[in-house]
């Protein structure tokens, strides 16, 4: 965790009044991390947890938020603090000697020394919100959203299909982000039968109104190109070439689902070379295969460079989620706030942090990374679902035998379709990644078997 505009202190629960120490923000410079803005503007922002009686709520402090990026600064006192205004003005001056004396002179302002105000905690995120253009219009739409979304949850089942088609125009696509972001929020909170009235709401509303069925077959669509592209890719071949890739996507140029997919699976391959040897193609090529083949390039290019923002965004909110966790007097709090962020990805940089630390000599460094790489992995195993659980085994079994006697034990506890498509996206992504040949190999002697069995 970055210390940079973090206060700890001790704090009396309001529910058991027993005391205990909380790191609070109080600077949130979205300059030195981002990830604070989306907690500030979803009401996160020093929300603390009891660790005696597991009581939530957010405290309040003095805070100052700054963007450079915009020359937006904002001093906040909550009400509730009970300061007169020569202690506002104190606190409020503490914190932005902080924040310039941390900045290099070419980044101190003037602005810096004017920051606007805000009266309370809404009227705080509203001026983040209206720097990003984000009216109090939309707000009010949002805020509508989140009422039918309360009222959907507390109809009566046999209510729920009038009560969808009733409002079936306002369920857009607006509508569905903010009930997947509250899925994902209430899960991070660990408030598991709130999550999981969630996720049942959103399974009637894909099958009941009518931008859930569009998503419902968009999503079908999507996961029918990617099975397509990787059987396409796996019949030709373990050693397949950038021609072949490229005969592969010409064949499909039309099909931007298949395109998206081919991308996904195969992003390393589609480099510098690859685009110019398509180029290459696209130049030799006369009419309208030559204009095909242009289409087909930009095309590539634009989903490449898609598929590269999308990784280092996602590489910036694991780094910053692996630290806080790291750093956390409870990891185990710490994992399940930031579950959706834990991967590949994250176990990827922790490995990697292991190793340096043991290089280094570092062994207290060493073994809390290890000790946090465990927890990451059994609160995957915890979270996967059968088949996938059963994936992790097999590539763990110490001999190829072993892992075809558990097979063997375990094939009846799972659907054998969901193992076979789960065992597909594993076999992608170990080729993807360039991992071990042997547990590709491994795993899709194993499909084989499965397959044939189903057939049968």
């Amino acid at each position: 965790m970055n210390d940079f505009g973090i206060t700890k202190r001790v704090i009396p629960c309001p529910n058991c009044r027993q005391p205990f120490t909380a790191e609070l923000y109080q600077i949130v410079d979205v300059g030195r991390e981002p990830r604070l803005k989306n907690l500030l503007v979803n009401g996160r922002l020093n929300l603390i947890r009891c660790p005696h009686c597991g009581f939530q709520t957010q405290a309040g402090v003095p805070l100052l938020y700054h963007d450079p990026a915009k020359e937006l600064l904002i001093a906040f006192v909550p009400m509730e603090l009970g300061m007169s205004k020569e202690q506002q003005e104190k606190a409020v001056g503490e914190l932005l000697k902080r924040l310039t004396d941390s900045l290099p002179p070419e980044m101190r302002k003037g602005y810096l020394f004017q920051p606007r105000t805000a009266l309370t905690m809404q009227g705080l995120v509203e001026q983040v919100l209206a720097a990003d253009g984000i009216t109090k219009e939309m707000l009010k739409a949002q805020e509508a959203r989140i009422n039918l979304i309360d009222e959907l949850m507390r109809a009566e089942p046999e209510r729920l299909p009038e009560l969808i088609a009733r409002h079936d125009s306002e369920l857009d696509e607006d509508f569905f982000k903010l009930l997947s972001a509250s899925v994902m929020a209430t899960e991070q909170e660990g408030h598991r039968e709130m999550a999981k009235a969630l996720y049942e709401l959103y399974d009637k509303l894909m099958e009941l109104s009518t931008y859930g069925r569009q998503l419902k077959e968009k999503i079908a669509r999507h996961e029918r190109a990617f099975q397509e592209a990787f059987e396409d890719l796996r019949a030709a071949g373990e050693h397949i070439t950038r021609e072949q890739i490229a005969d592969i996507a010409a064949k499909k140029a039309d099909d931007d689902a298949y395109l998206e997919a081919l991308v996904a699976l195969i992003r390393p391959a589609m480099d510098y070379i690859f685009f110019q040897k398509l180029t290459e193609r696209m130049e030799a090529a006369q009419g309208e295969e030559r204009e095909k083949l242009r289409t087909l390039r930009d095309k590539l290019v634009k989903l490449t460079e898609e598929a590269d923002a999308r990784a280092e965004a996602e590489v910036k909110s694991v780094l910053g989620a692996l630290q806080e966790i790291v750093n956390a007097d409870d990891p185990d709090e710490a994992i399940r706030r930031h579950q959706h962020l834990i991967g590949d990805a994250m176990l990827s940089v922790l490995a990697s942090n292991i190793q340096r630390a043991e290089q280094a000599g570092d062994k207290t460094s060493a073994a809390r990374f290890r000790e946090v790489f465990d927890k990451l992995i059994g609160f995957l195993r915890s979270q996967a679902p059968p088949d996938l659980r059963l994936i992790y085994e097999i590539l763990e079994a110490p001999s190829d035998e072993a892992a075809e006697e558990l097979l063997e034990k375990r094939i009846g506890e799972v659907d054998a379709g969901q193992l076979l498509a789960s065992l597909d996206r594993a076999i992608a992504d170990l080729r993807a990644e360039g991992r071990d040949s042997n547990a590709v190999k491994r795993l899709e002697r194993l499909r084989t078997r499965i397959a044939g069995a189903a057939q049968g």
